[in-house]
């Protein structure tokens, strides 16, 4: 690719030439990120610009970059999703959270999840899922983040509520020891969301996360045996359909590789941590499927007969 190519000559150029070309650097920059800049070239992103030096020569940015610090806090709501674009590119570099300089606009960026934009917080979990897919998960930042994330499950608004979800979901897939037991059981506690989209997602990716757990060895099969109690309790929710609970038991809960041997070897073992409640739902779901079978034998008998009569009377 000839962009790429022509990127890569140029970061090349400021790894050599860092010191000659660090004064006009920072000059522009900082003109440009006041306002103060007359007659900018066409089509120059300072964004774009500071992105790229910081990737290859971020000595050369380090006095700049607390100044995204007020874009993060800016009135104007453009101003700020540019911000958090550059900044949430910026995280995602290897090392970059660990600056001294970078630490301070990282925990506003992080203070950006509860932004008063629903448009600004969907686009600060973007850029944490990136991160949090590409990085360790026991650094000081993804526990950081992961907090905070666990902090927007009540957010006002659905759409954000169900990116949490999403990305939570993703990371714990991923890596199924990123996210702490406790934040899944709190993630959990959105199949009892206001929104009936956020329930229906909730369902789906909690099934996600115990079909993960069925692959790893050393966790026992029963750590997350409740999640398949919690599936079960919606039976008695009247926003959910039967037939999609039973869907989600009989499909979505183990992979499907998994002999029958193994899923009735698994059934066993969650069926003795569940509660009276959960029990009464699974009869409840066995009763009906119960009866769907005897009524569609009924129905094939009737239509046996129907064929079998007009023969015998001739």
């Amino acid at each position: 690719d000839v962009n790429m190519a022509a990127r890569r000559m140029a970061g090349n150029v400021i790894q050599k030439c860092a010191g000659k070309l660090e004064p006009s650097i920072k000059q522009f920059l900082l003109s440009s990120m006041s306002g103060d800049y007359k007659n900018p070239p066409h089509e120059i992103s300072y964004h774009g610009v500071l992105y790229n030096v910081f990737l290859y020569a971020p000595q050369i940015v380090s006095g700049v970059v607390p100044y995204l610090t007020g874009e993060l806090l800016s009135d104007k709501l453009d101003v700020r999703l540019k911000a958090v674009g550059l900044v949430g590119s910026l995280v995602s570099l290897p090392g970059s959270t660990k600056s001294e300089v970078f630490k301070p606009v990282f925990l506003e960026f992080l203070k950006r999840l509860s932004d008063r934009a629903a448009e600004v917080r969907m686009c600060v979990l973007e850029h944490f899922r990136t991160y949090l897919l590409q990085n360790s998960s026991q650094s000081e930042e993804a526990h950081q983040i992961i907090s905070a994330l666990s902090e927007r499950f009540l957010d006002y608004d659905e759409n954000v509520r169900k990116q949490v979800v999403s990305v939570v979901c993703d990371v714990a897939c991923h890596s199924l020891t990123s996210i702490p037991m406790e934040i899944v059981k709190l993630l959990s506690e959105r199949l009892r969301d206001k929104s009936l989209l956020v329930k229906k997602y909730t369902l789906q990716r909690l099934a996600d996360i115990y079909r993960a757990s069925c692959f790893i060895e050393a966790i026992k099969s029963d750590d997350y045996g409740w999640i398949v109690g919690k599936v079960l309790r919606c039976f008695y929710d009247k926003d959910f359909r039967s037939d999609a609970i039973e869907l989600i038991l009989s499909v979505s809960l183990y992979p499907p590789q998994f002999s029958v041997k193994e899923r009735v070897k698994r059934w066993v073992r969650v069926f003795s941590g569940f509660e009276k409640v959960e029990v009464k739902a699974l009869e409840k779901i066995l009763e009906q499927k119960q009866r769907l079978q005897q009524e569609m034998q009924k129905f094939i008998s009737l239509q046996q007969l129907s064929q079998v009569a007009p023969s015998s009377s001739i």
